[in-house]
């Protein structure tokens, strides 16, 4: 008995050795596509005149000529992030932040800015989407401008200011997504072989909220141990990092929501990144898992003691 538990067990390790190999090729293959471009049209109807509606274009891999539905999926952008690794300004511009339904732009006050947490999206049996949600001081006055002349909002539970609207729950959520064609969904094949590029996408909490309650989609939220000073750095670090219209490859567990959470954090903690990250990457290749629980994502987060597990 134990020698036939022995043979399908040797058998089960050269299976999986198999698949590591596989995707570890896939994933070299594929890290120079997919490439995203403007385009005038893929941009969305309803913001003829939104000057941040760029329009993305597959223009290679599997995609070639497909949209991002630009209605409802942009990525981040700010002019303001590249003025300075340290910024001497207390404010930020964030544009193409989501909310009810419509893009908005943000003076973000990043000297109010006091913590961050983890979020785990749950979306599928035990495997989730990871993000990250920026509070602020219960007194901050985070106001949505409208980007275009159209960007009023129909919801009337909103407290509106003219063409702006006043946020009631004093945080952002940066999500790092794969970028889906339009009218598309993410499959897993899609993500192993490195059919996405990655995009940060920007929502107002309540939007966020609102989101996941319609589809749902249980939320578990994971406090970091930044200070405000860390937290401002990492809000900038993603903000930059989602600025670039230069489009990383997304890709199933090697570069995914959950690694460029955890490598976001260390490089807000003041590590150094080069080594400790690919350091981790190979000591701790269930990083990419992202999962809630006592391995994968989470784990490297307690691990590292970058989360409050109280």
């Amino acid at each position: 008995m134990n020698s036939i538990f022995h043979k399908y067990l040797k058998y089960f390790f050269i299976f999986l050795s198999l698949v590591i190999v596989v995707i570890t090729i896939f994933n070299l293959r594929f890290t120079s596509t997919p490439e995203l471009i403007a385009s005038t049209e893929c941009r969305c109807s309803k913001s003829e005149i939104d000057p941040y509606d760029f329009g993305l274009k597959f223009t290679s891999g599997r995609f070639k000529g497909m949209c991002l539905d630009s209605c409802s999926s942009r990525p981040i952008f700010s002019k303001d992030t590249f003025k300075n690794s340290e910024p001497s300004f207390s404010s930020l511009k964030l544009n193409n932040i989501y909310h009810d339904k419509k893009f908005w732009a943000l003076d973000v006050p990043l000297d109010e800015l006091e913590s961050v947490d983890v979020v785990f999206l749950n979306f599928t049996w035990k495997i989730n989407h990871v993000s990250l949600k920026f509070h602020f001081k219960k007194d901050s006055r985070l106001v949505l401008h409208a980007q275009t002349d159209t960007a009023n909002s129909e919801n009337k539970n909103s407290h509106h200011i003219g063409q702006s609207v006043e946020l009631k729950e004093k945080s952002i959520l940066i999500s790092p997504d794969p970028s889906l064609p339009i009218n598309q969904k993410f499959n897993l094949l899609d993500g192993m072989l490195g059919s996405y590029s990655l995009i940060f996408k920007a929502y107002s909490a309540e939007e966020f909220f609102n989101n996941s309650a319609r589809f749902d989609h249980k939320v578990k939220y994971l406090k970091t141990k930044l200070n405000p000073q860390e937290s401002t750095g990492l809000f900038m670090a993603t903000v930059a990092r989602g600025s670039n219209k230069e489009f990383g490859n997304y890709q199933l567990l090697f570069n995914n929501c959950a690694t460029t959470t955890i490598d976001l954090i260390l490089n807000s903690k003041n590590l150094d990144q080069k080594t400790k990250v690919a350091l981790w990457a190979w000591m701790d290749p269930m990083r990419g898992v992202p999962s809630n629980l006592n391995f994968g994502t989470k784990r490297t987060l307690k691990s590292m003691d970058l989360i409050d597990t109280n």
